[in-house]
């Protein structure tokens, strides 16, 4: 079991733990515990060091941190901004990438930015007394597990 990852399938966590880098594996549990800037730091390590498709993917991945950090702080107008970069980036990629379901990830991401479409046009001031949605990163199973 890889700490701080939801499990859904030992195959699934022997494939990340085999074929991810550690810094990865750190920054999708920092994300899942909510430590979004720490998450972006070390992802951001990774990313400098990375060419070809995995920096895009990465960079998306930052991008989602960066727009959960700026939710918890109120900053709206950047939370709505980096969850459509990350949404854009992460797209492109198929919906089982580099060990998690990215499917489900960008269902999260598209279930925050509604949120926050919503959460804007009612008020300007930060919606303190609406904490917005939990968004995870799960590992891909095949068999259609959803914790």
């Amino acid at each position: 079991m890889i700490p701080g990852i939801p499990s859904i399938g030992t195959s699934q966590e022997a494939d990340m733990e085999a074929l991810c880098p550690k810094e990865y594996q750190k920054g999708v549990r920092l994300f899942n515990e909510g430590r979004y800037f720490e998450c972006h730091d070390v992802l951001e390590e990774l990313w400098t060091e990375t060419f070809g498709e995995e920096r895009s993917f990465y960079q998306g991945l930052i991008q989602a941190a960066v727009a959960m950090f700026h939710l918890e702080n109120n900053n709206l107008g950047g939370a709505a901004r980096m969850f459509e970069a990350a949404c854009a980036k992460l797209r492109a990629y198929p919906p089982r990438y580099r060990g998690i379901d990215l499917r489900r990830f960008l269902e999260d991401l598209d279930r925050c930015r509604a949120w926050l479409r919503e959460v804007r046009c009612e008020r300007d001031d930060p919606p303190a007394d609406r904490p917005g949605p939990t968004v995870k990163i799960y590992l891909h199973t095949t068999r259609g597990n959803r914790e």
